[in-house]
């Protein structure tokens, strides 16, 4: 989500309970249910960096963006990493492990 441009938060998107609240008028604006509890990465970060700074600042999600420069911009965002993608990639790796 973002404010003037500005990252401003995330939101994590439940897909069944998105079906369920189509239509559904809640009064609820985005800006109100995003989450500020978010880092911001940048695309050359490795995995352990990525995962060390989620760790450290208890962030549900990185946001991943293009470059280097001040504050990133909602153009910048090219993706992002939440905690359900670090644990698959962990799960995933232990497999390539046979007992």
């Amino acid at each position: 989500m973002t404010d003037k441009d500005h990252v401003y938060g995330v939101i994590r998107v439940n897909t069944g309970l998105r079906r369920g609240l189509e239509g559904a008028q809640t009064g609820l604006s985005l800006g109100d249910v995003a989450s500020r509890n978010f880092t911001v990465v940048t695309e050359d970060e490795t995995a352990f960096e990525v995962i060390r700074r989620m760790w450290r600042r208890n962030a549900i999600m990185a946001v991943v963006v293009r470059g280097a420069h001040g504050a990133p911009r909602g153009t910048d965002v090219i993706g992002v990493i939440t905690k359900e993608h670090v644990a698959d990639s962990v799960a995933d790796s232990i497999k390539a492990y046979p007992r």
